[in-house]
């Protein structure tokens, strides 16, 4: 049974501008499909920015099967139909986004920007794997290069 820890905190500004959404898979409650995006605080449109990329990855990731998310590659596209919807909205500022999909045995998804995911594998060996952010050179989600990873 998977456990899910998550953090999250306003920086130098009143307002937290993050999303972060984790649900089951509709034709599989064993897979888990995850998004967090840090929506930039201290200009406008940070949260909107990253409400959005986390709703239109959802529908990517949800309108395929889950199998197919266990592939790396299709996180690249899930993550590139996000960044179109943000860059295409004139109210969404910056963000960055981490889309996964997790089942008992596969873990594979993408990350633009300078966000991170942990993997804990196991207490007893004591693995840990980082999901390392990658550098944002673009104005939106993943107009840059990011990290695929299974």
């Amino acid at each position: 049974m998977p456990r899910l820890f998550t953090f999250t905190e306003a920086g130098d500004h009143p307002a937290n501008e993050d999303a972060f959404v984790a649900a089951p898979h509709p034709a599989d409650p064993a897979c888990w499909v995850v998004r967090v995006a840090d929506g930039q605080g201290g200009r406008g449109g940070g949260a909107r920015a990253a409400r959005l990329a986390c709703d239109t990855a959802a529908a990517g990731a949800f309108s395929m099967r889950p199998a197919e998310l266990t592939n790396a590659g299709a996180w690249t596209t899930i993550l590139g139909t996000a960044d179109a919807a943000v860059a295409a909205d004139p109210e969404a500022g910056f963000t960055t986004l981490i889309g996964l999909a997790a089942t008992d045995r596969e873990l594979a998804g993408a990350s633009v920007g300078d966000s991170a995911a942990l993997l804990w594998v196991s207490s007893r060996t004591r693995r840990s794997a980082a999901v390392p952010p990658t550098p944002s050179r673009s104005r939106r989600a993943s107009r840059n290069r990011g990290a695929c990873w299974r």
